[in-house]
C-alpha cells in the first residue's frame, strides 16, 4: 500500500488522527494540507510576539478512549485546571452557565420548569428552548446566548441548535437554583504544557507524512484521482476528506447536479471573526468569559496567557474576542474598535492599558447545524461518497459540530475500518 494510494485531505485533528491510525495499522497515508501549518480550526498563529489559538480550545471529556489517547500523546495530563467560567450579567461577573448556577444570580426567583412535553417536535431552536426551560429562563439566559453564538435569530435555527445555548438537565437546573453547581468549580479542563492547543495535533502528527501547500481543487470519483491547485494529479485507492462538505461537493467530478451543489452550499453555519489583542495588562476574572449583552459585539473573550503564560511576552498580556455572524462579514477595522471599547467598558482592559498588537481574521466555517431535512441530505450524500471510496472525517466534513474528543475518536475508528476494507478489495 503506497503513500499516494491513501490520501487524507486536511491536516486538522480529524485528518491527522485518521492518518496516524492508518500508519499504525501498516498503511502509509499522505496528508494533503492546503496551508503551511497543522491544526485546521484547532490551529493557532503568532502576531507580534503573541501566540493565539483560533478561538477558544481546551480539552475535557468523559470518553475514556479520548482521554487515554491524549494522555499517551502528551505523556500525562499536561496542564489541568479547575473549569471556572463566568458571564457578565446584571453588571457583575457570575458563574457560567447560568442555568447550573441560578442561586448566584440576582432576582432569579423561584424556578419552575415546564412539565408537559410538546405534542409535536419543536419547529425551531427558540421553541425547543422554551419547551425545555420556559419563557422566563429562555428570554433571560438562553436565547441571548444563541443569538450571539450563531449570529442569527433562534427562530430561524434548527431545533437541535438549542443545546448550544447553555442548557442543562432539569435536575441540574433545580439543584443550581438552590446552590451554585460551579462555585467553586467541580470540573477540570486540560491544555498542552507548551505550544498552544495545536501542540495536540503536532504531537499526533509525529511520523505521519504531510505535504504542506497542497490544496485540493478537484476530486475525480471515476478515476480516483485528486488534482492540486498547481495542476498535479495524485491517484488514490481510498480518500479521507476533512474538507468542509460544501467545498468537497464543489470539487467533485463528475459534477453533482445543480440541486445537490446548491443544497450543499446552503448548509447552515456561522462564521467567526477573531479580534486578537496583545496588550500591556488585563484584568481577567477567569481564563475565558462570556457576555450576552446586546451592546457587546463578542460572545466570548479568552485570555491566552491565563492558559499558557508563554503565550505573551514577559510583562504583557493578551485577549481574544470571538464574534460570530452569518451573512455579511463585519468590517474588520470597525469591529476591532468596537471590541476594544467593550473590553475597556467591562473592565477587562484596565484604565491605561495599552494595545500593543492587533490582529483581525475570519474563520469561514465555525459552527454547523442541520435541520432534519439537512441531516437526511448530508447522510445520504456521505453514504454515496463512501460507496465511491471517499470517507468524511471531522465536524465540517460530516457537518455534525462534533467536539475535539468526539472527532478524535471517530476519525480513529474510521481509519480502522478503512484498512481491512482495502485489504478485502485487493484480495477480490
Amino acid at each position: 500500500m503506497s503513500a499516494e494510494r491513501v490520501l487524507v485531505v486536511g491536516g486538522g485533528v480529524a485528518g491527522i488522527a485518521a492518518a496516524r491510525t492508518l500508519a499504525e495499522r501498516g498503511a502509509l497515508p499522505l496528508v494533503l494540507e492546503a496551508t503551511g501549518a497543522l491544526g485546521g480550526n484547532c490551529g493557532g498563529f503568532r502576531a507580534g510576539g503573541f501566540r493565539f489559538d483560533l478561538g477558544l480550545h481546551c480539552f475535557f471529556t468523559t470518553d475514556p478512549r479520548a482521554q487515554a489517547q491524549v494522555d499517551a500523546l502528551m505523556g500525562g495530563r499536561g496542564r489541568e485546571r479547575p473549569l471556572r467560567e463566568v458571564v457578565h450579567q446584571d453588571g457583575r461577573w457570575l458563574p457560567y452557565p447560568p442555568l447550573r448556577n441560578l442561586a448566584a444570580y440576582p432576582d432569579a426567583g423561584t424556578v419552575t420548569l415546564p412539565d408537559r412535553p410538546l405534542s409535536t417536535p419543536p419547529p425551531d431552536a427558540a421553541a425547543a428552548v422554551r419547551a425545555q426551560v420556559g419563557d422566563e429562563l429562555a428570554e433571560r439566559f438562553v436565547l441571548p446566548q444563541l443569538r450571539k453564538h450563531w449570529g442569527a435569530d433562534p427562530r430561524t435555527l434548527p431545533a437541535g441548535v438549542a443545546r448550544s445555548g447553555g442548557l442543562a438537565p432539569a435536575e441540574e437546573i433545580l439543584a443550581g437554583a438552590r446552590a451554585p453547581l460551579d462555585e467553586p468549580p467541580g470540573r477540570t479542563w486540560q491544555y498542552p504544557p507548551v505550544g498552544g492547543f495545536a501542540a495536540y495535533i503536532e504531537r499526533l502528527a509525529e511520523g505521519v507524512p504531510v505535504r504542506f501547500g497542497a490544496r485540493v481543487v478537484r476530486v475525480d470519483l471515476d478515476r480516483r484521482e485528486v488534482t492540486l491547485d498547481g495542476g498535479e494529479v495524485l491517484p488514490y485507492e481510498h480518500l479521507v476528506s476533512s474538507m468542509p462538505l460544501p467545498a468537497l461537493v464543489a470539487a467533485l467530478c463528475p459534477a453533482p447536479s445543480a440541486g445537490v451543489l446548491g443544497r450543499a452550499a446552503a448548509l447552515p453555519h456561522s462564521s467567526l471573526t477573531l479580534v486578537s489583542l496583545g496588550v500591556s495588562t488585563v484584568d481577567a476574572p477567569a481564563p475565558w468569559v462570556y457576555s450576552f449583552d446586546e451592546d457587546v459585539p463578542w460572545v466570548r473573550a479568552t485570555f491566552p496567557a491565563e492558559m499558557d503564560p508563554a503565550a505573551a511576552p514577559p510583562g504583557t498580556a493578551a485577549v481574544q474576542a470571538e464574534v460570530y455572524w452569518r451573512g455579511r462579514r463585519p468590517d474588520a477595522a470597525t469591529l476591532a474598535e468596537e471590541v476594544t471599547a467593550s473590553l475597556r467598558r467591562l473592565g477587562l482592559l484596565p484604565r491605561g492599558a495599552d494595545v500593543l498588537v492587533r490582529d483581525v481574521r475570519t474563520v469561514r466555517y465555525a459552527n454547523t447545524c442541520a435541520s432534519d431535512e439537512d441531516r437526511a441530505f448530508v447522510d445520504g450524500l456521505l453514504a454515496d461518497l463512501q460507496d465511491r471510496g471517499v470517507s468524511a472525517a471531522g465536524r465540517y466534513a460530516r457537518w455534525d459540530n462534533g467536539r475535539f474528543d468526539q472527532t478524535l475518536v471517530r476519525a480513529t475508528d474510521l481509519a480502522g475500518r478503512i484498512v481491512p476494507a482495502q485489504a478485502a478489495g485487493r484480495a477480490g
